[in-house]
């Protein structure tokens, strides 16, 4: 598992080593803002831009410094987050660095990242990013939510459905 103390220096050292702009998704960002206690084994995080192998190589290569094995580096990541159009679009400011600055999604980019898959898991770190946001008192919109639960099988959403309609 990885501690909230590696993923801070991982991330500083990103941010203050890469020239580019990142964004974190997953269970890493619910992890970062302490908005869950699952914890994770991985990093989810894309570039903005084209993740080079000279990135990724320096990526790996931070991890390694950071105390984190090389697989902590997720792809698969980078893959789930190209295929929702516009994707930049629905991007919040999170971190600010030397060289560059670390983004992450709004909430409704969350949902789609997540039920994508729509596992049980899924579902939970939705309910945890909703509630870190109820916590936090940022605003957002039930409608837009409930709206692209429709694109998922029902049954799957049907406890998500709930929680935004009910708490």
């Amino acid at each position: 598992m990885i501690s909230e103390n590696q993923y801070e220096l991982f991330l500083q050292n990103v941010l203050e080593q890469i020239d580019c702009d990142w964004v974190i998704i997953g269970g890493s960002l619910l992890a970062l803002l302490k908005a869950t206690n699952r914890s994770t084994t991985d990093i989810d995080i894309c570039s903005l831009d084209e993740l080079t192998n000279e990135r990724r190589l320096h990526l790996m290569n931070i991890a390694q410094k950071s105390g984190l094995p090389i697989e902590a580096i997720n792809p698969a990541a980078d893959f789930f987050l190209r295929q929702i159009s516009d994707w930049k679009k629905s991007l919040v400011l999170f971190k600010v660095g030397l060289k560059g600055s670390l983004y992450r999604p709004s909430l409704e980019l969350y949902f789609k990242l997540k039920l994508k898959r729509c596992s049980e898991s899924d579902i939970q770190d939705c309910i945890s990013f909703l509630n870190w946001h109820r916590d936090n008192s940022l605003n957002y919109n039930k409608t837009n939510l409930l709206a692209i639960l429709e694109s998922y099988d029902q049954v799957k959403v049907g406890q998500l459905r709930f929680y935004i309609l009910n708490f």
